[in-house]
């Protein structure tokens, strides 16, 4: 069908993806700084996108491979998501996580989550998302409007520079 999962983007991760049923899928998160020489067994972000699921129907996710953050969800922490149709704007997902962890095995996360609109792209993360898009942005409005002023001694100094660009063209201050 027509079920599509992605972490392309800015902040996304997301290694693997397998249907257990019709709306059931087991996911695997890449783990912290994969690929790099400081790549950790540490799999504690999740960030991603469904879309080409049928409106009304629960989409159930197993995140196989989640770090062991039980404490978290023992006091009712949820992902959260936001949906291109319906609200647009990230909340906390409605029903309760429930967390396993059986001796000698991986721990692992299960959450479910109802599609409400047509057509819906929705995206889940662990938590609210601080990407680097919006640290640039944000960095770009303090350029615009900051003025350094020397005369106040509890005032901000503040410089930006750039140092150099990382491997993807991304500016590293």
């Amino acid at each position: 069908d027509d079920v599509t999962f992605s972490s392309h983007f800015d902040n996304g991760n997301l290694a693997r993806v397998e249907r257990v049923g019709t709306h059931n899928f087991k996911i695997w998160t890449a783990p912290d700084n994969m690929g790099t020489p400081h790549q950790s067994k540490h799999c504690a972000w999740f960030h991603f996108y469904v879309s080409g699921l049928p409106m009304g129907c629960v989409i159930r996710i197993q995140v196989v491979n989640a770090s062991n953050h039980g404490g978290l969800y023992k006091h009712d922490m949820r992902p959260v998501y936001r949906s291109n149709t319906t609200n647009n704007k990230w909340c906390r997902i409605k029903s309760s996580v429930r967390f396993s962890k059986e001796a000698g095995e991986t721990p692992q996360m299960f959450f479910e989550h109802g599609v409400d609109g047509k057509e819906e792209k929705l995206f889940f993360c662990f938590t609210y998302p601080y990407t680097y898009t919006m640290v640039c942005n944000e960095l770009d409005a303090i350029d615009e409007t900051h003025v350094n002023n020397y005369d106040n001694a509890d005032s901000m100094y503040y410089k930006r520079e750039l140092v150099t660009n990382s491997g993807d063209g991304r500016r590293i201050d």
